[in-house]
C-alpha cells in the first residue's frame, strides 16, 4: 500500500472534487475497463491465451497515471469544473464526486468508444464491456466535468478525453442509459473491506 502526501500550490487553480454544477458535461481522459480485463484475462489464464489481450495484461500490470492530463486540466483550470481520478472504479468515482459536488449523473453507454477487443476480452472471462468500464478499476484515467461551452477548446487541449453523460439534480442519483432505455448492470465492484 502506497500513501503520497503534499502541498497546494501557493498560487494558480486548484481542481477538486466539489465543483461540477448541474448541466455540466461528464469526460474521461481515456479508456476504462482495460485493466480490469486484463486481470480477469490472468486470472483465466487457460482459457485466454490470445496474444491480442497483451495490451490489457500491460495496462494491469503496468497502470499508467494521467500526469500530463492533469496538468493540462490544472493549468487550463477554466476548462474544468471538477476532477478525480478513476483508481477504484468509475462507479465509486461517480460516488465520490456526486458527493463532494451534491450533484447527481446521468451516464449514456452509447457515446462509449468499446473497441472489438475489449467486446472480444470481455466475453473471453463472462462479462460484459460495460461492466469492466464501470466496476473495473485501475486504469487510472481521470474523470471530470466542464460546462459544454467549453468543450471544443477541451477537445483541442485533450483530443483523446471523451464525454460519457451529462451532470443531473442529486435526487435523481446516477441514471445509466444505452439506447435511450434504462440499464441495470449486477454491481461488480472490488470491496476493500468485506
Amino acid at each position: 500500500s502506497l500513501t503520497l502526501v503534499g502541498t497546494l500550490p501557493q498560487s494558480g487553480p486548484v481542481l477538486t472534487r466539489d465543483g461540477a454544477k448541474i448541466g455540466d458535461l461528464v469526460l474521461l481522459t481515456g479508456p476504462l475497463g482495460h485493466s480490469a480485463a486484463g486481470l480477469e484475462i490472468l486470472k483465466a489464464q487457460a482459457k485466454c491465451q490470445d496474444p491480442e489481450y497483451r495490451e490489457f495484461i500491460q495496462a494491469h500490470l503496468e497502470p499508467t497515471p494521467k500526469m500530463a492530463a492533469g496538468r493540462i486540466l490544472r493549468n487550463q483550470a477554466t476548462l474544468a469544473t471538477s476532477l478525480m481520478d478513476t483508481s477504484d472504479d468509475l462507479w465509486t468515482s461517480l460516488e465520490i464526486l456526486s458527493r463532494m459536488s451534491q450533484v447527481g449523473f446521468s451516464l449514456n453507454l452509447s457515446l462509449i468508444p468499446f473497441s472489438r477487443l475489449l467486446y472480444k476480452a470481455a466475453q473471453s472471462v463472462g462479462q460484459t464491456p460495460e461492466q469492466l468500464f464501470l466496476y473495473g478499476g485501475e486504469d487510472y484515467q481521470l474523470l471530470f466535468t466542464l460546462p459544454t461551452s467549453r468543450l471544443k477548446a477541451l477537445q483541442k487541449a485533450l483530443p483523446n478525453a471523451y464525454v460519457i453523460g451529462q451532470v443531473i439534480a442529486k435526487s435523481r442519483g446516477i441514471e445509466i442509459t444505452k439506447n435511450n432505455k434504462p440499464v441495470h448492470l449486477r454491481d461488480k465492484r472490488y470491496r476493500h473491506f468485506i
